[in-house]
């Protein structure tokens, strides 16, 4: 019994010593743990891999440096969220980044991001733009990033609308002669390629017989609609290919043979209103229609149809066109007649509307890319002025407007885009539109009464008279005004007693009647207005028609988005193919948005003398693009 108790004891004192044991080992630390030291700098961050971080910390040193230095520190914050993989914020921060501000090497490192940036949001055509501005002057170690960069560019180029690029490019190898059917069907297949992509095909290397092709396409594709420069264009095509097959005046041709392919619809219904509240308007959209078809009615025939003034005769109308056998529809003009068409459920015509389309418009089958709306709204004006002010680097901006819907509904889509790119609005002021003197608004909104009374406090302290001019406000960039004729020619002046003449000044077009009348318009001197061509060809009273509809020119952009809308029919399949095809027309310069929206860039005016002066037009690097500017103002340089 004892022996069987020791043997117990030794299991127990073997089994207690092994837990002993085990227990030392796991309480007994062998080394004390390392803490590791985060990174005190946002260089020191990025070069360890924490992006994140490093990102967020550039950001907040920018919060408290001079706008110089601040742009230099967003552009390595946006460089450090890209490679974080957050292309979001980067493309954010991106926004707040001054270019002019960025020294030689740093914009070198803009253009680099943007390139990536482009790339990818899926637009390789514009990250080779972006990729071709980076200068010599890159960071040396950026180098492997461009070059990486660049052959992710390539790539996606070689891949974009490549299968009409390459059946394009085995029909110029089977050409082994000129032949004009041969040469139609090949421009036919690259209508599909955009023009900024025929324009990097057109430089490429090793094939030269393509690239002949893809730059005559391109040629042709810029003196389309304007023929008047396709001769000295031609001719520089044959100065870059002297080889080329093709002579000049066969080339000449075969533009010509292309250019007759591009016709309006064989039979269009107009819809107009004839009677009710809107005749007059009516009348004068008509007779620029007319105009523009007699100019060039290819095959075609118009007919037009009263729509009257309710949605019963606007539907009445439709139906009568449908009866008739019509193509495509222009019009309805009042938005809530082109309303009341869109929702038709027996939609089956496409249409081209002469005002906004509705929000979200349900759209019958089959015709989700066939309904098109070219506007001359006050509102799409007013988006139209805040894009042209971001452009010209405008930040902070006071508005002015009148105290009723119509004013309310000008300034809501001024800040619904201005806004949305970043800017600010400064102070938003109304103004009674019966009033004849707005000296009260105006000293308030620019601080004068501020200005009055600091001088009234220091008279009073001091008890001297004091010779003392009142001093506005600072911090306004650029004014917008929401006006119409009378109160243009009352606020520009004011603005001017005020000490705000110098500051660049934008409104609406509704602030020009439209009558050439330099002695009562020079009140306006000094605005800039998004015009219409037309207006700005036709600045003489002696210039514009007699037509009774165009009222002396009052109903001028009237009479001229007539013109347009027929102009255009012939070119929106096209415009569709190619979103960088654009059609210079009488009211501007119309694009097709990513929505596959109609979008007007104005004809940019300046009031000097009394008389809407136009900037000269310029092109952009890329073709197929041609917009104008006014002339900046000495702030803007």
């Amino acid at each position: 019994m004892q022996a069987l108790l020791k043997h117990h004891r030794i299991h127990l004192c073997l089994a207690l010593g092994v837990s002993l044991m085990l227990g030392a080992c796991a309480s007994a630390p062998t080394r004390a743990p390392v803490e590791e030291r985060a990174p005190s700098t946002p260089g020191e961050a990025y070069d360890s891999g924490a992006f994140r971080a490093a990102a967020t910390m550039w950001q907040e040193q920018a919060l408290e440096a001079e706008p110089a230095e601040a742009s230099a520190l967003r552009l390595q914050a946006a460089n450090a969220w890209l490679q974080a993989g957050d292309l979001s914020k980067a493309v954010d921060i991106l926004e707040w980044v001054d270019e002019e501000s960025l020294g030689e090497q740093d914009q070198s490192l803009l253009s680099l991001l943007q390139a990536d940036v482009a790339l990818q949001l899926g637009n390789p055509l514009q990250a080779r733009q972006d990729l071709d501005l980076v200068g010599a002057t890159l960071a040396p170690e950026y180098a492997a990033r461009r070059e990486a960069l660049a052959e992710q560019v390539n790539e996606s180029l070689s891949n974009l609308n490549a299968q009409s690029v390459q059946i394009a490019g085995e029909m110029v190898q089977r050409l082994d002669s000129y032949d004009l059917e041969a040469g139609l069907t090949l421009l036919r297949q690259l209508e599909q390629v955009p023009s900024r992509q025929l324009a990097y095909l057109a430089t490429l290397e090793g094939d030269p017989r393509r690239a002949e092709w893809f730059d005559l396409a391109l040629t042709f594709r810029n003196n389309l609609v304007d023929g008047s420069g396709v001769e000295p264009a031609v001719h520089e095509w044959k100065r870059r290919h002297p080889r080329s097959e093709l002579g000049i005046a066969e080339a000449l041709d075969l533009w010509l043979q292309y250019r007759q392919e591009f016709a309006p619809p064989p039979r269009v219904a107009v819809l107009l209103p004839a009677s009710g509240r809107l005749k007059g308007a009516g009348a004068a959209v008509r007779d620029g229609l007319v105009s523009a078809f007699a100019r060039a009615p290819a095959n075609s025939e118009i007919r037009f149809y009263d729509t009257g003034g309710s949605t019963e005769t606007v539907l009445s109308a439709y139906f009568q066109a449908a009866d008739d056998a019509a193509d495509w529809i222009i019009g309805p003009l009042d938005k809530d007649a082109v309303e009341a068409l869109l929702g038709l459920a027996g939609l089956a015509t496409p249409v081209l509307a002469l005002n906004d389309l509705p929000q979200q418009a349900p759209l019958a089958a089959g015709l989700e890319q066939e309904v098109f709306g070219m506007s001359l709204s006050p509102e799409q004006e007013a988006v139209a002025v805040a894009r042209r002010m971001t452009q010209l680097g405008y930040d902070n901006v006071l508005l002015l407007s009148p105290e009723n819907e119509w004013g309310y509904r000008v300034i809501n889509a001024f800040e619904g885009e201005f806004l949305q790119r970043k800017r600010n609005t400064v102070v938003s002021a109304r103004y009674l539109d019966s009033d004849n003197d707005h000296s009260e608004v105006l000293e308030r909104v620019l601080h004068i009464d501020q200005s009055k009374a600091r001088k009234e406090q220091l008279q009073n302290r001091l008890g001297v008279e004091l010779q003392f001019e009142p001093v506005r406000r600072s911090d306004i960039d650029a004014i917008f005004m929401a006006a119409d004729p009378r109160q243009g020619r009352l606020l520009t002046p004011q603005l001017r007693f005020f000490d705000a003449g110098n500051i660049p000044t934008f409104a609406t077009a509704r602030v020009f009647t439209g009558v050439p009348d330099p002695a009562r318009n020079a009140d306006l001197n000094g605005l800039v207005v998004p015009l219409t061509a037309w207006q700005t060809s036709h600045r003489t009273a002696s210039s514009v028609p007699g037509l009774k509809s165009l009222r002396e020119g009052q109903f001028g952009p009237l009479y001229a988005i007539g013109m347009d809308a027929w102009d255009i029919l012939s070119w929106l399949r096209l415009m569709q193919s190619d979103p960088d095809f654009v059609f210079p027309g009488q009211t501007g310069t119309w694009s097709l948005n990513d929505q596959g929206e109609l979008r007007r860039e104005p004809t940019w005016s300046r009031f000097r003398g009394g008389v809407p002066v136009t900037a000269q037009s310029t092109t952009t690097a890329l073709p197929g693009i041609t917009h104008t500017d006014p002339p900046e103002p000495a702030s803007a340089r």
